[in-house]
């Protein structure tokens, strides 16, 4: 069963489309990719985040797409990417996916807010089943 129909069917309520409330946040980029590194949970830490950027960048660039990387103030902050770590809030980092191209993480709300602007994900899940949050 999805996770999201066990809270519907033990609260009574009923599942509909959430409302996400985007801020907006300054960005030099026009064509870009989100990547975010979440370092708070041991099982949501993949620890090849700089490799993937290493192998990413050079074809990214050949088509003038940079790579922005979101998250918490404790994310591992990559190189050759633009970063915003810890420098946006949620509403902030849902304006700056909406307007991605594409957004690369494990299984945070910001997969979730992708999920929702309807964005091609490549989603990295530890501990948790694909099939319970998709």
């Amino acid at each position: 069963m999805h996770v999201l129909e066990s809270y519907a069917l033990s609260s009574g309520a009923k599942i509909s489309k959430p409302d996400v409330l985007e801020k907006f946040f300054p960005s030099v980029l026009d064509n870009y990719i989100t990547l975010e590194t979440d370092k708070r949970s041991q099982s949501k830490d993949y620890g090849y985040w700089q490799e993937v950027v290493n192998i990413l960048v050079p074809i990214l660039n050949k088509h003038k797409i940079k790579i922005a990387q979101i998250g918490e103030q404790e994310s591992r902050v990559l190189d050759k990417v633009y970063n915003t770590v810890g420098q946006t809030t949620y509403n902030q980092r849902a304006y700056l996916i909406n307007r991605s191209m594409l957004h690369v993480g494990p299984d945070t709300v910001s997969t979730d807010f992708a999920s929702h602007f309807g964005k091609k994900i490549v989603g990295v899940f530890s501990n948790c089943l694909p099939s319970h949050f998709k």
